[in-house]
């Protein structure tokens, strides 16, 4: 089989949020079927994208007039950002497929998710930082636009080239969620 991303996204959007600092007690992860981990992994890597795009339209309307409630509302909407990916982590976090290495697997789809996550956090802790009435807030504010402009321009790493499993990889092709996310192609007879 061969396998490629449909999106640069696939892969990236990492949440900062740990289940701990968001009150959610950490389940022990529980094994399903590869068909059930296939269909939550494509749903995850399916919202990721429509969770930047909801954070980019915030973005675009925050209020501009002045420099601090603008800083304010960028910090709020990108937290936001940040604890709906880390919800999207935690759905892949609970489970992990019936085949070999399963754990391994799963937590494939956790570390991508958490690159994201670790680079929007970076971005947004220096554009926190900065001086809002200060002459470079303007460029601070560019810094932070471009970290999240090449973000959803590249893909940071990409999980499904790592998986062998074939099961789990017909589970992928099977699944109807995720011809949106990763194409599956069947090699041989």
């Amino acid at each position: 089989m061969r396998i490629s991303t449909r999106f640069g996204l696939v892969g990236a959007l990492s949440a900062m949020l740990v289940l701990g600092a968001s009150g959610v007690a950490a389940a022990k992860p529980k094994e399903v079927s590869a068909k059930k981990f296939a269909k939550t992994v494509c749903s995850v890597y399916t919202d990721i994208p429509k969770n930047i795009d909801d954070f980019t339209s915030a973005y675009n309307t925050a209020p501009n007039t002045d420099p601090a409630i603008f800083q304010t509302s960028v910090v709020t909407i990108t937290s936001d950002l940040l604890d709906n990916l880390g919800q999207l982590q935690a759905k892949i976090k609970k489970a992990y497929p019936d085949v070999d290495s399963g754990k391994k697997v799963s937590k494939i789809f956790v570390n991508d998710v958490q690159e994201y996550v670790d680079k929007i956090s970076g971005a947004l802790s220096k554009f926190q930082a900065a001086d809002p009435n200060g002459t470079a807030f303007v460029g601070d504010q560019a810094q932070f636009e471009t970290a999240i402009n090449i973000l959803r321009a590249s893909t940071i790493s990409d999980p499904f080239t790592k998986i062998h499993d074939q099961d789990l990889l017909g589970a992928f092709d099977d699944e109807k969620s995720c011809d949106k996310v990763v194409e599956i192609q069947r090699v041989g007879g």
